[in-house]
């Protein structure tokens, strides 16, 4: 067995392992917190108030947002699922970049009655669906206690608000600020090209039900399985980095081959004792 082999072997032990590491931390990640891991502030209900805040503008790329705020708003609630609107088959990525991502958060009686444990939550481009084999935790469920929120955020906000609503995942416990909006978008100067308002009331439900958030703070209040997302994210860079290796090894293989070869031909060519004896000889007895 060369070494080029021999070396292919062992990333290719090394890559399986950081695979398997790197799904399994995945899923950990996500898993939902205990009810005594949740931060109290979690069981009140969102504050909604009237706001003074006018229409304004928000200019990103070519495109202008037209924001006309509803309601000053307020939420803490824990991350049971999500929807990356930056993903590269997403519809929104390019004709509506500041609708970054969606989240949906429980609170109030959902936390109470810890109805997330055994249960399935779902997010699309649109709704959040919630699903349990459980008719106790059914009976308990509170459709006025979750919210699916399109959350819009400027990639210029001086606070990096962008930035921490990107690292926000399942799991998570967050607190965020802003206005319940409706918003129209239009390039330069022409018509409007897409509008979406918002969901002024918890007691709605189906399509129109969410909430549509323009940022002005967003924090993560705890992060869910801290150590499991650093191992996520550890393992999945030396899932790539072995993966690369080991297909490069098989597109340049190195070792010792080639001096294999070499020195097998050398020996082959090396004279032996009876090849130095002169051929004119003959044995006389």
């Amino acid at each position: 067995m060369s070494n080029s082999f021999k070396i292919q072997k062992i990333i290719g032990i090394f890559f399986i392992a950081s695979l398997i590491i790197y799904l399994a931390t995945s899923f950990l990640k996500t898993r939902l917190p205990d009810k005594n891991a949740i931060d109290r502030s979690l069981y009140n209900q969102p504050v909604q108030k009237t706001t003074e805040t006018k229409k304004f503008e928000v200019t990103i790329g070519d495109l202008i947002y037209e924001v006309t705020p509803l309601y000053d708003y307020e939420l803490n609630g824990l991350v049971v699922s999500d929807n990356d609107n930056e993903v590269w088959y997403s519809r929104f990525k390019k004709s509506d970049p500041m609708n970054t991502k969606d989240l949906c958060v429980i609170y109030g009686k959902n936390i109470e009655a810890e109805i997330y444990k055994g249960s399935k939550f779902y997010s699309e481009e649109f709704v959040c669906s919630f699903r349990t084999n459980d008719s106790a935790t059914y009976a308990k469920f509170s459709s006025e206690d979750i919210s699916n929120n399109h959350l819009l955020a400027s990639r210029n906000d001086k606070a990096a608000i962008y930035k921490k609503l990107r690292k926000a995942k399942i799991g998570d416990q967050i607190k965020l600020k802003g206005y319940l909006a409706k918003y129209s978008i239009k390039e330069n100067n022409g018509p409007a090209q897409l509008i979406r308002s918002s969901s002024t009331t918890r007691a709605d439900a189906g399509m129109g039900a969410c909430e549509t958030i323009y940022l002005t703070d967003f924090n993560i209040i705890k992060t869910g399985n801290p150590i499991a997302s650093v191992i996520n994210i550890i393992f999945k860079c030396f899932s790539i980095f072995f993966f690369v290796l080991y297909f490069l090894m098989l597109l340049y293989p190195t070792g010792n081959s080639k001096n294999d070869k070499k020195e097998t031909l050398d020996q082959s060519a090396t004279p032996s004792f009876d090849d130095l004896l002169p051929t004119n000889l003959t044995n006389k007895n």
